[in-house]
């Protein structure tokens, strides 16, 4: 009797430890069930409209560059960059009294040699490159190169045939500061974006659409500067205003349209 007793209580137990096990599950099972309900968003596909455009901006240089290759005869190497920087020195103090704005720059590397005069002691040459460039020039200023030009001979860094303002000695050339540079190049800048914005409304009213806004700008290819480099040493021989430079910029704009 006894037994069977026990062996209700363990089927007892079985089968209420079974009942906890399956209201545990089905409890879990509907608690992660997903929401039978859900709510369908609605697409609406963005249209967008790519074209080049092209800006231009053209300014005169306001920047001169005069390279000297500046020599000197000596019995030393000493003595020769000596006489060089004194040379220098008398250049700074003559660009001083132009009221030109001058800023020098002597290069570090050297081309030495030896010179030989019959019955004399052989002696050192020595050659170093000397750059002064002239800033804030005004085109209006005719007379800016044929100063600088002048001061340099003067000072003794390279004697000059009168009336040549470019040689194998001295050179001259014209360039933009970098300020006047980037004033250019956001111009270009500008108006490129202005001349794609212009077409792409164009393109668009044709299409019975509108431009909305811009969503994406890229420069197609690096900006470009066009020079009459052939004509430098004509500028700087008859001492006429400086030339002028051409900066061009290509963009891409993606504009974002819609019906209109």
């Amino acid at each position: 009797m006894a037994t069977n007793q026990n062996v209700l209580l363990v089927l007892l137990t079985v089968s209420i430890l079974l009942t906890a096990f399956a209201v545990a599950f089905t409890s879990y099972a509907v608690w992660s069930k997903p929401s039978g309900s859900a709510s369908q968003a609605t697409t609406v596909a963005s249209e967008t409209l790519a074209v080049v455009g092209t800006g231009k901006a053209t300014g005169q240089f306001d920047q001169l560059v005069i390279t000297v290759s500046a020599q000197a005869v000596n019995n030393t190497l000493v003595e020769g960059l000596q006489t060089i920087q004194n040379r220098v020195a008398a250049a700074s103090k003559l660009f001083a009294t132009t009221g030109l704005n001058v800023q020098t720059a002597v290069s570090p590397s050297l081309t030495l040699g030896t010179t030989y005069t019959e019955g004399a002691t052989p002696e050192m040459q020595v050659e170093q490159s000397v750059t002064f460039t002239i800033s804030n020039v005004s085109a209006s200023d005719v007379n800016a190169t044929e100063k600088a030009v002048g001061v340099v001979e003067e000072s003794g860094l390279a004697t000059l045939p009168e009336g040549t303002y470019s040689s194998t000695e001295v050179e001259v050339t014209y360039q933009y500061s970098p300020s006047l540079q980037n004033k250019l190049f956001l111009e270009a800048y500008n108006g490129a974006i202005q001349n794609a914005t212009e077409s792409a409304d164009t393109i668009a009213a044709g299409e019975g659409l509108k431009v909305t806004g811009i969503v994406q700008i890229s420069e197609v290819a690096p900006a470009t500067y066009s020079e009459p480099a052939s004509l430098l040493s004509l500028y700087a021989l008859l001492g006429i205003e400086f030339p002028t430079q051409t900066v061009q910029v290509d963009v891409q704009v993606t504009f974002a349209v819609q019906s209109a």
